[in-house]
């Protein structure tokens, strides 16, 4: 059986009151909630309190503005923001250009 049980009363094949009501309550409520909700969002136009696309459309566009900015101001030349950083980096052994771990001295000797 598919849906909600329906609860049957001692007589025959027909349902109870009480199963019948277990079935149609949930579909009032629901169908009373979408009411609700329609009647109130057209006091919501009426009253005109749906200015919420402007907002919206006001907050990308600022958005975008900004975006827009910051790409002008890009710097893609080689700069150097912490020096400490660099002096560190120029100190790190390296191997074609990459970085490498560190090997003990006694480690070099007993390779040759």
């Amino acid at each position: 059986m598919h849906g909600p049980a329906v609860v049957r009363s001692g007589q025959g094949n027909s349902p109870s009151l009480r199963g019948i009501m277990a079935m149609l309550v949930p579909l009032y409520y629901t169908i009373l909630s979408f009411f609700l909700l329609f009647v109130l969002a057209i006091l919501l136009i009426l009253m005109g309190e749906v200015p919420v696309m402007e907002e919206e459309k006001t907050r990308r566009e600022a958005s975008v503005l900004r975006y827009k900015e910051k790409r002008q101001t890009r710097l893609f030349s080689k700069k150097i923001r912490y020096e400490v950083r660099k002096l560190n980096a120029d100190k790190r052994p390296r191997l074609k250009g990459r970085f490498v771990k560190r090997v003990p001295a006694e480690k070099i000797h007993a390779i040759k």
